[in-house]
């Protein structure tokens, strides 16, 4: 897939698969009333953004957008507080309902001089189990990816 066809044939079930994905962690977080969540967000990776993207790594010309970038869709989960986050990740929730393929904590680093907020957060790159690709509903989704940043809203 290259980007004319993402945005043209592929970027609304990539949307599409985000909500899917901000569902079933909304669900099970929810079931934990304990968590302080503040939200869940969800998207497909904006056009615009991805041609920034792809212009940055030189891969303007890819024909393996799928393979070259993990966030075609994304679901971000904020909480509260740090200690949400930390339970939230030792919680076995993400394993629980996806297969992880990359789990990776960011540290962003500030340039000098630069005054900016930074944010901590753990990535998750995932994709829907068989036992739900197998279900007729969700097999357009089987081996797309989707990341799950993690982090406590500042």
């Amino acid at each position: 897939m290259n980007l004319e066809e993402y945005t043209r044939e592929h970027r609304l079930t990539y949307k599409d698969l985000a909500v899917l994905v901000a569902a079933i962690l909304q669900g099970a977080v929810n079931e934990d009333r304990s968590y302080r969540l503040q939200q869940v967000q969800q998207c497909a990776k904006d056009p615009a953004s991805l041609l920034q993207k792809l212009e940055q790594r030189q891969l303007l010309a890819t024909e393996t957008l799928e393979a070259d970038i993990k966030d075609l869709a994304g679901c971000r989960v904020i909480f509260y507080t740090n200690s949400d986050v930390a339970r939230f990740i030792n919680s076995g929730i993400v394993g629980d309902n996806f297969e992880i393929l990359e789990a990776k904590r960011h540290y962003p680093q500030r340039p000098v001089g630069d005054a900016g907020s930074l944010y901590m957060a753990d990535h998750y790159v995932v994709t829907l189990k068989a036992n739900r690709t197998d279900l007729r509903e969700y097999a357009r989704f089987a081996g797309m990816r989707c990341e799950i940043p993690t982090r406590h809203r500042c």
